[in-house]
């Protein structure tokens, strides 16, 4: 039985190992939820953050740039009102009369310096400062072919960064004079950047449409010609970013992977061929989310430790009754039918399997017991015997299979009194024979004919005593075997 069940030693493992499944399943679906749940917060905080970003960033941009548009049209506005002056197209005013115009101009805005320049682009009169020939420039073909006031990108000289805005004077007649141009210093567009502060590493420039760096507070960069693709590298993001700037479009875009993501929020600067950008990465606005995440990643620490330990009573409260049970099922296994069991009560599956287990070894108990009584009679040579009570399922053949057993004995015994009731009546006629053989001589020859007769009948009784001999060792036999076949059957 030991070798077909296996020991008891084996079944407290396995409750042991049930314990160990109920816990390393529940910490595997516990930590998955958790990694689930952290991914979709940081994804979510991660997103939430870049919308809100780029709904500040963009109002940041226009109004950036709308004040930078203050800024150089109140520039604008200057020189507008000094080229309005009708010094400048009568031609009874000399030179040294426009020159002292130009130097009172000058002393009361904060010029580098203003000059006037012929249509050829050469300088006719202005400060010591201003450049002898503006026809190379790209700022003197914007003016010939707009006519109109043009701001030149920034301008580098040994002055420094210079801000040159220019105009062209006309005549009464509408003919041009003079192109009036003043530079103004780059301090004016800094000053509107260096109020922009968006982050930790955020920060305000302002690009041309080559991309250009037009004005930045770190000035190093205006002042080494540098570009946006240098400082941010060259992608498809600042490239479409450069391509709608030169369509005058406002607009934001991202770049980067999910982890370090930059957003640029642009828009451009009306009177000129520049953009306003203003550029934050994600990261410098994560540090909110991040505490948040961190405390969020504590809080659910704390919860699945206090699950695991909750998880570790549960199951302790389901391996111990569990335990209980299987260490009776092994001793069951072992033959034990007589301890008895208690029930567990735990209102769950594990009280419905002691209970199914306690009814089962009474029910084996009950069994054996009557089929043990049934089989010591049998063995005293008692027929008068029959297995009762209610048997269920398999155990019904048993008792049915016993039953016909106990009455197949008692048909031999019955068979075997009847051949020996008619051996003895036979010897009882041939006794009879004898002495009327002994008393009659004179019938001698017919008694000795009948006594042949006689016993050539009672060679046939004795033939057929002998017949049903051999028929009652055959169903001995069928019966020792039935008994053992039986016996065989109750030791399973």
């Amino acid at each position: 039985m030991k070798a077909r069940f296996g020991g008891g030693r084996n079944l407290v493992n396995i409750t042991a190992g049930i314990q160990r499944k109920i816990l390393i399943n529940t910490a595997i679906i516990a930590f998955s939820i958790t990694i689930v749940l952290m991914v979709v917060m940081i994804f979510f905080m991660r997103s939430l953050t870049g919308t809100i970003l780029m709904e500040t960033m963009q109002p940041m941009a226009k109004s950036a740039s709308q004040s930078v548009e203050g800024n150089l049209h109140m520039m604008a506005d200057r020189i507008f009102m000094i080229g309005d002056t009708a010094v400048f197209t009568d031609p009874n005013t000399s030179k040294q009369d426009k020159q002292l115009l130009l130097d009172k101009a000058k002393s009361g805005i904060e010029f580098v310096w203003l000059a006037l320049y012929s249509p050829d682009g050469i300088l006719y009169t202005g400060s010591t400062d201003s450049p002898e020939n503006i026809s190379d420039r790209k700022q003197f073909e914007q003016l010939k072919t707009t006519e109109n006031l043009v701001i030149d990108d920034t301008y580098i000289s040994d002055n420094g960064l210079e801000i040159i805005i220019g105009t062209p004077i006309f005549d009464q007649n509408g003919k041009l004079e003079y192109y009036l141009l003043g530079s103004y210093k780059y301090d004016v567009i800094n000053d509107v950047l260096s109020n922009i502060n968006i982050g930790k590493t955020g920060t305000a420039f302002i690009i041309n449409r080559d991309g250009k760096f037009m004005a930045h507070k770190d000035v190093q960069k205006v002042s080494n010609e540098e570009t946006i693709f240098d400082y941010y590298g060259k992608s498809l993001e600042t490239e479409s970013m450069v391509t709608q700037i030169t369509h005058g479009e406002t607009g934001i875009v991202k770049e980067g992977n999910f982890t370090h993501k930059r957003y640029f929020s642009f828009s451009p600067v009306r009177g000129t061929q520049w953009a306003l950008v203003v550029t934050a990465p994600q990261n410098d606005f994560m540090s909110a989310a991040n505490r948040a995440i961190l405390v969020s990643l504590f809080i659910t620490c704390m919860l699945l430790l206090l699950s695991a330990l909750m998880m570790l009573r549960l199951s302790r409260k389901i391996q111990r009754p569990l335990g209980r049970v299987t260490e009776r099922i092994s001793t069951l296994a072992e033959g034990d039918l007589h301890t008895s069991i208690e029930v567990e009560h735990t209102n769950d599956e594990t009280e419905i399997l002691s209970q199914a287990l306690a009814n089962t070894v009474q029910s084996v108990n009950s069994y054996t017991m009557e089929l043990s009584r049934v089989l010591a009679e049998l063995s005293q040579s008692n027929l008068d015997v029959a297995v009762k009570g209610n048997f269920y399922g398999d155990f019904i053949v048993m008792k049915n299979s016993l039953n016909q057993i106990i009455n197949f004995l008692n048909q031999v015994v019955y068979a075997i009194r009847q051949a020996a009731v008619e051996v003895s009546v036979t010897s009882y006629e041939v006794q009879e024979d004898a002495i009327q053989i002994e008393r009659g001589s004179s019938g001698q020859a017919e008694s000795l004919e009948k006594l042949n007769r006689e016993t050539v009948i009672i060679e046939e009784n004795v033939d057929e005593i002998n017949n049903q001999s051999e028929e009652m060792r055959k169903l001995m036999e069928d019966v020792v075997s039935n008994i053992s076949t039986g016996k065989e059957n109750m030791d399973n």
